[in-house]
């Protein structure tokens, strides 16, 4: 599989952001940076850098 980095809407999501979004899709989250996942992501990031 190749990445296509053109934008976000020109083909779909590889599959395990795919199985992820289907396992979480009904679990109720505050969104926009305050759930935990975004939280979580944070700290990955900010240890990369």
């Amino acid at each position: 599989m190749t990445c296509n980095f053109k934008n976000d809407y020109s083909v779909g999501a590889h599959p395990n952001v795919l199985n992820s979004l289907i396992e979480t899709s009904l679990v109720p989250k505050s969104g926009y940076m305050n759930d935990e996942y975004s939280i979580e992501a944070k700290k990955i990031l900010m240890q990369k850098i």
